[in-house]
């Protein structure tokens, strides 16, 4: 019903996304216990990561289980990272001759 005509939206406003991910939140609330569903992702989240260090899982598991943590760790590193490269770019173009001296 809400769904049709989104998938096209490309322009949308900060408060449209938000609005939009409120109306998500809520009809995904209302269908059942959120927590069921987090528990459930966390764990995929999880043995994505035991999968790439060990997918033959070959290893103990406190040493798959270290080392997922550690390969975690870098995902999330590189992902800040890697949000720190987009900011600066976006910054940059909005301010050209900022931080220039």
């Amino acid at each position: 019903m809400l769904r049709s005509g989104w998938d096209g939206m490309a322009s949308l406003t900060a408060s449209q996304r938000r609005a939009r991910g409120q109306i998500g939140g809520l009809v995904a609330a209302s269908h059942g216990s959120l927590d069921a569903n987090l528990v459930k992702g966390r764990a995929a989240f999880a043995a994505r990561f035991e999968r790439e260090v060990d997918p033959e899982r070959l290893l103990p598991m406190a040493e798959r289980e270290r080392r997922a943590e550690l390969a975690k760790r870098a995902y999330f590193v590189g992902l800040a990272f890697r949000s720190s490269v987009a900011r600066s770019r976006r910054s940059e173009r909005r301010a050209p001759g900022r931080g220039a001296a």
